[in-house]
């Protein structure tokens, strides 16, 4: 089954779907992460063979098999950056998160699984209620920094140079120590 990535009026998305097991994915985000289901090594081929575009969701349990059931509905429009096929036959992927995103029908065929996504838009603008959130989000970053020494400096560089709300949130909230649900969230 070829997968098109269709823009549309609405801006809906149809991309191969690559559930993951304990790991949210927010835009702005550079993550590697590794592909040995049958399925979700069928949705990075099917990416790699039609614009490098792929919907990440996070898995709601750690079923081998999930359904669309198993699966959030939001997640994130990623970009393939890189793809290294290990001797396993697992894939290491590395992907950066472009936009948030709402599953609007799931389809599935044998393993492969299909989304059409809907982005959702945050806005990028600053308006002087925002702007004082994102200065008080940044003082409390600035304070968290201090104590929780495992956030690399590039991250830091990146959170502070954030000029638009929804980029700050996504930045912070990747490295923040939050359950995975509130990340969802």
């Amino acid at each position: 089954m070829k997968l098109r990535t269709l823009t549309r009026k609405s801006d809906r998305l149809e991309l191969p779907l690559v559930p993951l097991k304990e790991l949210v994915v927010f835009p702005h985000m550079v993550v590697p992460f590794f592909v040995g289901r049958e399925g979700s090594i069928q949705a990075v081929e099917q990416a790699m063979s039609s614009g490098r575009t792929l919907f990440l969701a996070c898995q709601k349990n750690g079923a081998d098999r999930p359904d669309e059931d198993d699966i959030y509905d939001s997640g994130t429009v990623c970009r393939i950056l890189q793809v290294l096929k290990l001797p396993d036959g697992t894939i290491r992927v590395l992907a950066e998160g472009k936009t948030r995103a709402v599953i609007k029908r799931f389809t599935r065929s044998g393993d492969l699984f299909s989304v059409a996504v809907e982005r959702i838009d945050d806005g990028k603008q600053v308006t002087s209620d925002n702007a004082a959130m994102m200065d008080a989000i940044l003082n409390t970053f600035g304070k968290l920094k201090k104590y929780h020494k495992k956030i690399p400096k590039e991250a830091i560089s990146a959170i502070e140079a954030a000029e638009f709300p929804d980029k700050l949130v996504d930045l912070v909230c990747a490295h923040l120590p939050l359950k995975l649900e509130s990340k969802i969230e």
